[in-house]
């Protein structure tokens, strides 16, 4: 264990290397890109339940399972001689300066609106994306979230450009009885699924509006319901 007594990150990714090497472990060994993506997945899903909890000890631990899956895939790059660790933190180092120069270069604060679209228009560059200026482009970058976390962001976002939204509970409760009406009514299933889509993005708007965010108020309402209903 000796070449992995310090405990940084590189230490991590020599672990790992351990870990796969001939004398190691043969299910560290079979590991691909592809096989540990589930694994990340849940080791992120994890993450935020301990952060819901507010256990210090979870989330620290929390942390450790998915600073090891980063790890191992920092440690299949470098098998493939693809990059390592050094060059992982430099970029991002590179990347967060580049994305922060009111911070690191001009001095200047600047309007939360003004950050947020020289923030996607940084990122939009550096994925040589030539429209990043664009207003829309701060809403289309949020389509790998989850549902309910990508209705809030984009309603957050939209905000920040201008947007106001004028639902109010009565508004949604009066589109809400409409969209169930139209469950019986209906006859094409696309009009169900835009219908209720809409209910549920509104109800994420009112929730905004109150300082509430649905994603995580329906990951505690699942989580009392698991309590209850369990033996």
């Amino acid at each position: 264990m000796g070449e992995i007594e310090t405990m940084d990150f590189e230490a991590i990714v020599r672990l790992v290397a351990r870990l796969r090497s001939a004398g190691g472990c043969s299910w560290d060994q079979q590991q691909t890109r592809e096989s540990l993506k589930p694994y990340i997945l849940e080791e992120t899903y994890e993450l935020l339940d301990a952060v819901d909890h507010g256990s210090p000890e979870a989330i620290k631990k929390e942390l450790g399972d998915l600073l090891f899956n980063i790890a191992f895939y920092v440690r299949l790059a470098e098998e493939d001689h693809e990059f390592n660790a050094h060059s992982v933190f430099t970029e991002l180092k590179d990347r967060m300066v580049a994305r922060h120069k009111h911070v690191f270069v001009t001095g200047e604060t600047g309007e939360l609106k003004t950050l947020l679209k020289e923030w996607e228009y940084t990122k939009g560059k550096e994925e040589g994306k030539q429209d990043a200026r664009e207003d829309d482009s701060l809403l289309r970058r949020t389509s790998l979230l989850p549902a309910l976390l990508q209705a809030y962001e984009v309603q957050a976002r939209a905000q920040v450009l201008g947007w106001k939204t004028k639902l109010d509970l009565q508004e949604w409760e009066r589109k809400c009885t409409q969209a169930i009406e139209s469950l019986t009514s209906s006859r094409k299933d696309t009009d169900r699924n835009i219908k209720m889509g809409e209910i549920l993005f509104d109800l994420v708007d009112i929730y905004r509006q109150h300082g509430v965010n649905a994603e995580v108020a329906l990951r505690a309402a699942t989580r009392r319901f698991v309590r209850e209903v369990s033996p």
